[in-house]
């Protein structure tokens, strides 16, 4: 199968956001974000009370299906913005998932800690005097 690429041209990519941007704006994307943000506040509901509609408890595959539906349901919610901006080049900030920090994440942290503000200059900020 030949690969190829629908937005090969600068004209080409400019038309794709001209329709994206149009899009997002009508009265069809408004009714789907709505019907996206009505299932998301649903599955919110289920992975916080961890039950479902029968009160009935939910198992650990069930909330991570629910999560992972969260998920989904955001990103098809951000579809327009995310190739916009693609097609215009900008860097799109991608979050984590990861609850946990790496190594790098607390290396960085602590190479950018500054003394606390405020204190008096004889106040102890190591409370086991090491």
């Amino acid at each position: 199968m030949k690969s190829f690429d629908l937005f090969s041209t600068e004209e080409s990519k400019q038309r794709a956001v001209n329709v994206l941007m149009n899009g997002k704006d009508s009265d069809f994307w408004k009714l789907v974000k709505s019907l996206i943000s009505l299932n998301v506040e649903y599955l919110k509901e289920l992975v916080i009370t961890q039950k479902d509609e029968n009160g009935e408890a939910l198992s650990d595959k069930q909330l991570m299906e629910a999560r992972m539906q969260i998920l989904v349901y955001r990103d098809v919610a951000g579809t327009p913005e995310h190739y916009v901006n693609i097609f215009t080049g900008k860097d799109i900030a991608v979050e984590p998932l990861d609850p946990y920090a790496t190594i790098e994440d607390t290396s960085k942290e602590s190479s950018n800690q500054k003394e606390p503000v405020g204190l008096p200059d004889d106040y102890d900020t190591n409370p086991y005097g090491n």
